[in-house]
């Protein structure tokens, strides 16, 4: 059982932040965790467990973590371009020009994650990690940063991120439209123009998350693409006080 820190969530959260991993009940919790404090003084410990692993759900909640939300992992084979020419958009690579603009969509359109719907966590750390990670995909030599853009207004509507994972294969990361323009079909074409520059590239198997309160991309991906939903997490998170 080990705990890795994460990076950007430390930065957001402003406290050391933390994804436990390899749980087990071999493990003297207790004892652990004493060490795990006094050597890191963290703020947030996360872990992710299989949803069929119930017994180690209900430990990890004995322990005093909280339940927050159930999260899909799936998949996705890419065995053809989409039509897109019925769309009146130019889907290309993020520039330093309208790194901010397509920064502001990242920080302002979700809704539906673990961390913006925390009770116990400032209403704006959600946005900002968000922000913080399409910031890291738009730097990182194996991320991709692409921006959907409508060329009759010059605005950004939309953007999309992902990274290799090793020979075909793909990791959808993070993708959204501007918030005013939801429920507009944005978030279909935005796809359809995300899976075709993969498909050139040579990408044919994509995996990606899901949470299963956001019924909008569920909808989406699974419901309209076809994304087969291979495995379910339960995320629990412990929050400890700032100095232990």
């Amino acid at each position: 059982m080990k705990a890795v820190r994460n990076v950007i969530d430390s930065e957001v959260l402003g406290h050391p932040v933390f994804d436990l991993r390899d749980v087990s009940e071999a493990v003297d919790f207790a004892a652990w965790e004493r060490d795990f404090i006094e050597r890191e003084q963290p703020r947030y410990l996360g872990c992710r467990v299989s949803i069929e692993d119930l017994a180690t759900v209900h430990r990890l909640e004995s322990l005093g973590f909280r339940w927050l939300e159930v999260l899909f992992r799936s998949t996705f084979k890419l065995r053809e371009r989409f039509d897109v020419s019925t769309f009146p958009y130019v889907y290309s690579e993020v520039s330093a020009d309208d790194r901010e603009e397509v920064l502001e969509i990242a920080r302002t359109t979700f809704t539906h994650d673990r961390f913006s719907r925390d009770p116990d966590l400032q209403a704006d750390v959600g946005g900002e990690r968000y922000r913080r990670f399409v910031d890291k995909s738009i730097e990182a030599d194996d991320e991709f940063a692409f921006k959907l853009l409508n060329p009759n207004t010059e605005e950004i509507v939309g953007f999309h991120t992902y990274a290799y994972s090793g020979g075909k294969s793909a990791l959808f990361f993070i993708a959204g439209v501007k918030p005013e323009y939801k429920m507009l079909g944005l978030g279909t074409a935005l796809n359809y123009y995300a899976l075709n520059e993969m498909h050139d590239r040579g990408i044919r198997r994509i995996s990606t998350h899901q949470s299963v309160s956001n019924f909008p991309i569920l909808n989406l991906e699974v419901g309209h693409f076809g994304f087969r939903i291979v495995e379910a997490f339960v995320a629990l998170r412990k929050l400890y006080p700032p100095g232990g």
